[in-house]
């Protein structure tokens, strides 16, 4: 697929790339943390020795926690951790932004791509706060990739993947709500047939077999009220 694309898009979205990590990589060492940023460390760093929902009531689901733990730990324990973490957000978002440009190409001209691209990593919003400390961004990379696998009709791992994301963050809901809303106009205005209508139901069936796996799991350690409670009810507070 690489081979594929020519070598101007290519020396153009490493360029567009590299300027965003660079700029992060230099930001996060010299910019002031936030608050949030500290309480979300703090959060994270519960769960190296205690089990979410048994031991504490998570802020919100945990699997972006998890995955921002290892890097945490390098730090030991220091304000260095944190810098870490940022710096680790850095090179994940700048791979991502890579691997997501290269397919998309599949579906979108070069040019949209990169001035896409390159309003995304220029703009304020995202050099600021797109490395901050939070499981949010996780979520929507997932919720992201789960779009890209709709577009090749892919719905198994398409709804794997936006179950995962809720995983991460309960804001991924509003993501399932896209996404049905677009598949459901898609099959009401151009594809009325069965098959289709079984496709959106395994993409569906899919994720909710995901996030019945993870409070299924969870209640398993510390009961289906707390999971659950916590889960939906205090996060729609």
């Amino acid at each position: 697929m690489i081979a594929a694309l020519s070598r101007p898009f290519l020396l153009a979205l490493t360029v567009l790339c590299s300027f965003y990590l660079g700029f992060e990589l230099f930001f996060n060492a010299y910019t002031m943390l936030s608050v949030d940023e500290f309480w979300f460390a703090h959060r994270i760093y519960q769960y190296k020795d205690m089990l979410p929902y048994r031991d504490f009531a998570p802020y919100k689901t945990v699997l972006g926690y998890y995955l921002l733990l290892f890097p945490l730990l390098i730090g030991k324990q220091t304000i260095t951790a944190l810098i870490v973490v940022k710096q680790f957000l850095a090179v994940l978002n700048a791979t991502l932004l890579l691997s997501a440009s290269i397919w998309l190409r599949r579906f979108f001209s070069g040019t949209a791509i990169l001035a896409s691209l390159a309003i995304l990593v220029s703009s304020e919003l995202v050099l600021c706060y797109s490395t901050q400390i939070r499981v949010d961004l996780l979520g929507y990379w997932f919720c992201f990739f789960s779009f890209l696998f709709l577009l090749e009709n892919r719905f198994i791992l398409a709804g794997l993947l936006l179950g995962l994301g809720f995983a991460a963050t309960q804001k991924a809901i509003w993501y399932i709500f896209a996404s049905n809303l677009a598949l459901g106009a898609g099959w009401l205005l151009f594809n009325r047939n069965i098959k289709s209508f079984v496709s959106i139901l395994r993409f569906n069936f899919t994720t909710a077999i995901v996030i019945s796996l993870y409070l299924l799991l969870f209640s398993l350690l510390a009961g289906w009220h707390t999971v659950v409670h916590s889960v939906f009810y205090e996060a729609s507070i």
